[in-house]
């Protein structure tokens, strides 16, 4: 097994036994002496590159790497690169390559070359560049660096990890004479390529560790297999072959793969390339330490998708976790991460809380609100809605409910009025349910309001004593029905001139509400007085309003609401509502309304 040694020029290099299969021994490399990693982008544009593996969907670790690996690139007006690394055939899962791909294009990581859109150096799918690896494969046998191992399989296994037996030493095979070999491999014996270790230490600059030394090869390491039986290539040849070929100038990828560095960098050494710059980033656990699972929320990143989670919030989180940077505020999307990106990575492992996802989720869709000029610009908002509502069997996306162009105009409307709130589709559609179907007269009488329903009488709140505060239902009616009359009116107005024109509306017949009320009490004419009168009937008003609109449930200011229904949604509800005030409504009556 390979030792890592990590050190600076002033101190003693310390020896540390590393594992794939032992995180934490990794995450030690994070605090043992080293030289202090240096966190400036370079200088030229940055080759990098996604390779990931069908065996399995998108998760939060390896969306991470696929967005440090995009950023790096974009940051230094380089080239981001998609390769499907598909050589694990047995594995592969029948669907999971063309997940990935949408996921990664949710995300908003379009890359520059790879499946799909092409590029100078494909193809970009591994089982397609079979031929290019065992040409590279012949070359190091050639040259000596590489050797076939005939050993039967149970003996071939054991060299395959990081450990040979003491008793079974797979490597003995690179004795066999190149003449001997080559006649066994013509004859069809079964064989492996293997890569044959030197026995001199590697060192390279880690982005996140700084310098790292692989010690001197030990007799107990096993070569590492290139090319198996099957005339397949390993993940070690595949990966180094293609990341030369490709220009891959930065591999970002988890500290999972430290101790398989040691074997790509003999791998550039024995083809004679140089190696590209490595930066290997923690892992990801929950709160307690434990690496996410399923069931601390590590979903695939379609499940996501589902919640209604917004690309740039997902982005932006899992961007936030291993990484710093120098503004005041979390919140930035792909474009703004990308202006301020660095490889100020954290070293060692990355704790997980979720809470930050929410927060974030509604600062981005706050700013996509009300930044939205048209539903166009808001429609990875709207459509989740929309299919919310349709599963719900929703009146609002009926066509009585209007065109599709209508509904979205109006749902644009609602967002905006309450953006700060917008958390998920799901959630939206619950808290303003009544917005989009109406209450019923049973959910109306249930409201404890203003609106006295036995009484069919409402009050006046905080008026002088010398005004009667109770003002009967059909009185607070009749003054509804002077906003009912202009509801119909300029049709063609945009939805900001409606509110606008509701607000002026609304203020008039206040203010001559008001001054009815005071004339029919022979009040005298004085400014305290109608300020106060014009005070409360505007309280009384938008309480009876939203009463009426959406039984009292939070959300936009009454215009905004009157705006967004339309003119026959909203007549239709206050007609209702005035039914119900006004105690018209039979037990049958109302159980219809249920219906």
């Amino acid at each position: 097994m390979s030792l890592l040694l990590i050190g600076s020029s002033r101190r003693t290099l310390t020896p540390l036994w590393t594992c794939s299969s032992c995180r934490r021994r990794v995450s030690k490399l994070a605090t043992a002496g080293t030289a202090r990693p240096t966190y400036k982008l370079p200088e030229s544009p940055a080759r990098t590159r996604f390779a990931p593996s069908p065996t399995g969907y998108l998760h939060l670790g390896s969306l991470r790497t696929a967005l440090f690996s995009y950023l790096l690139a974009k940051s230094t007006n380089g080239s981001f690169l998609l390769r499907i690394e598909d050589t694990d055939q047995p594995r592969t899962v029948a669907d999971a390559e063309t997940r990935i791909k949408e996921d990664l294009k949710w995300a908003g990581l379009h890359w520059d070359e790879g499946p799909d859109v092409g590029g100078a150096y494909g193809p970009y799918k591994q089982s397609e560049r079979l031929d290019i690896y065992r040409d590279h494969a012949a070359k190091l046998l050639d040259t000596g660096r590489a050797y076939r191992c005939f050993c039967a399989r149970e003996r071939r296994n054991l060299g395959d990890g990081l450990h040979a037996s003491p008793r079974v030493k797979a490597h003995d095979c690179n004795r066999v004479s190149k003449d001997t070999s080559n006649g066994r491999a013509a004859q069809g014996d079964p064989f492996v390529v293997r890569l044959k270790l030197p026995e001199y230490t590697q060192r390279y600059r880690d982005l996140v560790f700084g310098n790292v030394t692989s010690s001197k090869i030990s007799p107990m390491d096993a070569d590492p297999v290139l090319m198996k039986s099957d005339n397949w290539p390993t993940y070690h040849l595949a990966c180094v072959v293609d990341d030369h070929l490709m220009g891959i100038t930065h591999v970002i990828r988890g500290s999972e793969w430290i101790p398989s560095v040691p074997t790509h960098l003999n791998l550039y050494d024995a083809f004679g390339w140089q190696p590209p710059t490595f930066g290997h980033v923690g892992l990801l656990t929950d709160l307690k330490g434990q690496k996410l699972s399923k069931r601390n929320f590590d979903l695939d990143i379609s499940a996501y998708r589902k919640m209604g989670v917004l690309p740039d919030a997902l982005s932006n989180f899992v961007a936030l976790l291993g990484w710093s940077h120098t503004r005041k505020m979390d919140t930035m999307d792909l474009q703004e991460l990308a202006q301020n990106f660095s490889t100020k990575f954290t070293k060692g492992d990355t704790k997980v809380s979720f809470d930050k996802l929410w927060f974030l989720q509604r600062q981005h869709a706050r700013r996509i609100i009300t930044s939205a000029k048209t539903p166009d610009d808001i429609q990875s908002i709207i459509q989740p809605i929309l299919a919310t509502l349709k599963q719900r069997c929703s009146s609002w996306v009926t066509s009585e409910n209007g065109t599709l162009a209508d509904q979205e105009d109006r749902l644009l409307q609602i967002l905006k009025s309450d953006a700060p709130n917008y958390e998920n589709a799901s959630d939206f559609v619950e808290r303003h349910k009544y917005t989009f179907d109406g209450p019923s007269a049973k959910d109306l009488v249930a409201v404890e309001s203003p609106i006295t329903v036995l009484g069919h009488q409402c009050h006046l709140s905080n008026v002088p004593g010398e005004i009667k505060s109770e003002v009967s239902n059909s009185s607070i009616i009749k003054v509804v029905r002077q906003i009912s009359a202009i509801l119909t009116q300029d049709s063609s107005l945009s939805a900001d001139e409606k509110r606008k024109r509701l607000r002026d509306h609304f203020s008039d017949i206040v203010q001559s509400t008001a001054a009815q009320n005071l004339e029919e009490i022979n009040g005298v004419d004085n400014d305290e007085l109608i300020v106060a009168l014009k005070k409360s009937w505007a309280a009384l008003l938008h309480k009876y309003v939203r009463w009426a609109l959406v039984a009292d449930r939070p959300g936009p200011d009454s215009a905004s609401l009157m705006a967004a229904l339309g003119p026959m949604e909203t007549l239709k509800r206050f007609d209702l509502a005035e039914k119900v005030a006004l105690g018209q409504l039979g037990s049958n009556e109302m159980a219809d309304t249920e219906k």
